[in-house]
C-alpha cells in the first residue's frame, strides 16, 4: 500500500482539480445566446376615419392608431408621405371590404390583422406590428 500512495495522490489530485475546473470554468466556456432587445414599437394616432362598408347602408367610423417597428420606419414613411395618406387610403380600401360584423369580438382581431397586412404587402416590409382601435362606431344609415 505504501508503494501506491506516491501514485495515487497524484492522479486524486489530478481527479480534483478537474472536477472543481469543470465546475467553476466550465460554465464560462458555454457560449451565451444573444440578448435580443424587445422591439419597441412607436404609436401613431391617424384620428378619426368614416369608412363606407360593402354594404352601402353601413358606415364605420374609427380613430385607428397604428403601431409602426421603430421611429426610423415611422420617419422614413412620413418623409414620403407627411399625412400618411396612402395608408389612411389602404385602410379604407381595405375596410370598405367588410360587413358590420366583422368589427365585433374575434372577428374585429381579424379584420384589423387583414389591415396591418395590406400595409406591409404594400411596403414590401413589415412596417406596422399593430393596428389599435380607440373608437369605433359602426352605424346604419337612414333610407
Amino acid at each position: 500500500m505504501k508503494k501506491l500512495l506516491p501514485i495515487l495522490i497524484p492522479i486524486i489530485a489530478a481527479i480534483l482539480g478537474i472536477a472543481i475546473g469543470g465546475f467553476v470554468i466550465g460554465p464560462m466556456l458555454i457560449p451565451k445566446p444573444p440578448t435580443v432587445e424587445p422591439q419597441e414599437g412607436v404609436l401613431y394616432s391617424l384620428g378619426k376615419m368614416q369608412i363606407n362598408l360593402d354594404e352601402m347602408s353601413y358606415i364605420v367610423i374609427m380613430s385607428p392608431v397604428l403601431e409602426f417597428r421603430d421611429q426610423k420606419t415611422l420617419d422614413e414613411i412620413m418623409k414620403k408621405d407627411p399625412n400618411l395618406s396612402e395608408i389612411k387610403n389602404i385602410i379604407i380600401r381595405t375596410l370598405a371590404k367588410f360587413k358590420p360584423e366583422d368589427f365585433v369580438g374575434d372577428r374585429r382581431r381579424a379584420t384589423m390583422a387583414a389591415v396591418v397586412e395590406a400595409i406591409n404587402n404594400f411596403y414590401g416590409d413589415k412596417v406596422v406590428l399593430r393596428i389599435f382601435v380607440t373608437e369605433l362606431l359602426i352605424s346604419k344609415l337612414p333610407q
